[in-house]
């Protein structure tokens, strides 16, 4: 799907009109609606950050957001490429994993792994 089909989605479950986004960011409906056409591209993370606010999204759904406009602009989550930039070893495995093209059901096992290991380490 793309971003803008995945917002306007996102905006009509929570019952927002683009005139009340346009609101939230301090931008013009024309904006918006091109935004939902594809037209233009996905909202600045700043703007992102304030709509997560305004329609009050849970954490898997700003997560969720935030990694739509990301895909949009075929670049990582800001997060995510702090983290990497700071470790080494975080692109160590994407290469890994990059070089044996791993599948759907093998990167899950990985996420799964991944997980139990940040559990232990928290608990």
């Amino acid at each position: 799907m793309k971003f803008g089909d995945y917002f306007k989605k996102l905006r009509k479950e929570k019952d927002c009109t683009q005139e009340q986004i346009a609101r939230m960011i301090g931008k013009s409906t024309m904006l918006i609606s091109g935004i939902e056409t594809d037209k233009n591209g996905p909202f600045l993370d700043k703007d992102l950050e304030k709509i997560s606010n305004g329609l009050s999204l849970s954490e898997s759904e700003r997560k969720e957001l935030f990694w739509a406009a990301a895909k949009a602009r075929n670049k990582l989550p800001p997060h995510v490429s702090e983290y990497v930039m700071r470790h080494r070893d975080a692109i160590l495995i994407l290469e890994i994993m990059e070089k044996n093209n791993m599948n759907e059901a093998s990167l899950r096992r990985v996420v799964k792994f991944m997980e139990e290991i940040g559990n232990a380490e928290n608990d």
